[in-house]
């Protein structure tokens, strides 16, 4: 990056601040932040680097006061989904390290300012496997300190093809004659994540770290696991099988820092997408929703205890309710 254009950047600082003064400015919305280890020294990252260093020397740091980028992780839509999916959660991680490694401050609010399988047109986008990624991109980035992510497709859209393999979309709808015509699974999928999961409101919502022992040969977790204290005081976990073939058996505990356990106690809620609510039929090119369900709910009552739940093979689900009193 040159002098010449972080210069502008602080001219522009200047020219807004000269009308509002209270106005925070940051950014500089990244079209991607992926780590390349290959090319160290030439990523954004050091972009970044060159960037901080500069506001720095010049007495400027307080003119930089959130981070903003995009996130669409992969541009090999014609490569299989499966592994994509469970790679996915590492390369944020790893991205957003070589970022915090080359001045980026936890200390300013990381934003995602737009999300989404792919940049390119692809059949993953509007099937189950984008609504796997959309939640586990959310639930990564707020357990690793982001602060907002806005995902990109709300307004209703049209089958796209960049590739000849395959076709889609980053959208919710599908659009004809100026009309919403199908809800895809990304759309059930962001519902189960701001209705049941977390919830709209001005009230805060701790986040917290939470694991599975599922992997596969490479050590990416294939169950992924999210775990959020409501303002009620309720647990709500975020589980996503990335396995499209096997089902698994998910036993819930909590432990704290001192490995004290708790379960859950009383009727626990739990909210289900899989397979079975969503279905995309069509040609490759043409794909259209054979059905489009809402997701389950059903009820593990106070009897069933310790809570263990069955999750499909590719779902998403959410369990929520209040934890013992006592410590195991």
């Amino acid at each position: 990056m040159s002098a010449r254009k972080i210069s502008l950047y602080l001219q522009f600082a200047d020219a807004i601040h000269r009308v509002d003064p209270s106005m925070k400015l940051g950014g500089p919305s990244l079209q991607e932040i992926l780590y390349d280890k290959d090319t160290p020294g030439h990523g954004n990252s050091e972009w970044m680097r060159r960037f901080f260093e500069y506001l720095k020397r010049h007495g400027r740091a307080a003119d930089y006061s959130f981070f903003s980028f995009e996130w669409y992780p992969f541009d090999e839509v014609c490569e299989p989904v499966a592994p994509q999916l469970a790679r996915a959660p590492r390369l944020m991680e790893a991205a957003l390290r070589a970022m915090q490694q080359n001045g980026l401050s936890p200390n300013v609010p990381w934003v995602i300012s737009e999300y989404g399988y792919s940049a390119f047109a692809s059949r993953a986008e509007i099937d189950i496997e984008g609504a796997l990624l959309n939640a586990d991109i959310v639930g990564k980035f707020l357990t690793l300190s982001g602060d907002q992510a806005f995902l990109f497709g709300y307004t209703p859209g049209y089958v796209d093809r960049d590739f000849p393999c395959t076709a889609g979309n980053n959208m919710l709808f599908s659009l004809e004659d100026d009309r919403i015509e199908s809800r895809f699974a990304t759309y059930f999928g962001a519902r189960l994540l701001t209705q049941e999961w977390l919830k709209s409101s001005d009230e805060v919502y701790e986040i917290y770290r939470a694991g599975s022992d599922a992997l596969d040969a490479e050590g990416n977790a294939l169950v992924t696991a999210y775990a959020a204290r409501r303002p009620n005081g309720e647990w709500s976990l975020l589980l996503i099988n990335k396995d499209p073939q096997r089902e698994f058996q998910a036993s819930v505990s909590f432990a704290n820092r001192r490995n004290a356990q708790k379960m859950f106690r009383g009727a626990v809620d739990v909210f289900q997408y899989s397979r079975e609510q969503d279905g995309l039929g069509g040609s490759q090119m043409q794909p259209k929703p054979l059905k489009a369900g809402d997701p389950e709910h059903f009820i593990i009552p106070a009897s069933q205890h310790p809570v263990t739940v069955n999750l499909p093979p590719y779902s998403l689900t959410v369990v929520r309710g209040e934890l013992s009193r006592r410590t195991n």
